[in-house]
């Protein structure tokens, strides 16, 4: 059945491009054409044959799969998350805390005195 599918599917696509140049007043593509032509009738009639072809095309499908989705997260990343982060960082007002000042001793932080048994007590 998802033989079937594959070489219906696939054949019907290889030949309309196949056929793509025709409707252009072109010569039409032959290789693609007979191709898409031998692999249509290959799924109608003994898609069992089509099982090489088909795991070929799913292993290539895999390979491209994780290459697009590393290229669409790392665009992501750095054209949406990157600038924004920046942007926080200038903007905030808890950043400018951390700003170097000259004449300081130290950047550390005083807490209030508090018991830390009470603080402990109900911490989720």
């Amino acid at each position: 059945s998802e033989l079937r599918k594959f070489g219906l599917l696939v054949g019907f696509v290889l030949a309309i491009i196949g056929l793509v140049p025709a409707v252009k007043g072109k010569v039409p593509n032959y290789y693609f054409l007979i191709v898409g032509i031998t692999i249509f009738l290959l799924g109608l009639v003994a898609p069992k044959l089509l099982s090489p072809v088909y795991a070929g095309w799913m292993r290539v499908g895999k390979i491209l799969g994780k290459v697009n989705t590393f290229l669409i997260l790392s665009l992501i990343f750095y054209l949406m998350v990157t600038p924004f982060g920046f942007a926080y960082r200038i903007l905030s007002s808890n950043s400018k805390k951390f700003l170097h000042k000259t004449g300081k001793n130290s950047y550390w932080i005083k807490r209030s005195s508090s018991n830390p048994k009470v603080d402990m007590k109900r911490a989720f």
